[in-house]
């Protein structure tokens, strides 16, 4: 499913938006681009895999996932980097299981 930012521009229009921009939930919604936009302001993120790795040592591990949707619909963790046009591939890393939020930003409450 591909995000559009016209429900946040609707809501705008009628009410008032306490979320985020329709600009900043668009870059959110496409993974290519956010995690690219990530990288270029210096936020440490899985690198975008192209194309199969040498194993030198095994195999590596990847994140299969579509560009765009949410909910981790259709994500998978694969041994090959062979994907579908509207896929990307990051590399695999063990860790924790977590969400995150972050507000950035001027804050309203002082």
């Amino acid at each position: 499913m591909k995000c559009s930012p016209k429900f946040l521009e609707i809501l705008e229009k009628n009410t008032v938006n306490l979320g985020c921009s329709p600009t900043a939930a668009s870059l959110c919604a496409d993974k290519l681009l956010c995690t690219q936009a990530l990288a270029r302001a210096g936020v440490p993120v899985a690198e975008i895999v192209a194309g199969p790795e040498p194993c030198e040592k095994g195999c590596h591990r990847y994140v299969v996932k579509p560009r765009f949707g949410c909910g981790s619909e259709n994500v998978r963790i694969s041994s090959v980097t062979k994907a579908g046009p509207d896929d990307i591939v990051t590399r695999y890393y063990e860790g924790l299981h977590l969400s995150a939020s972050f507000i950035v930003g001027d804050i309203f409450c002082r």
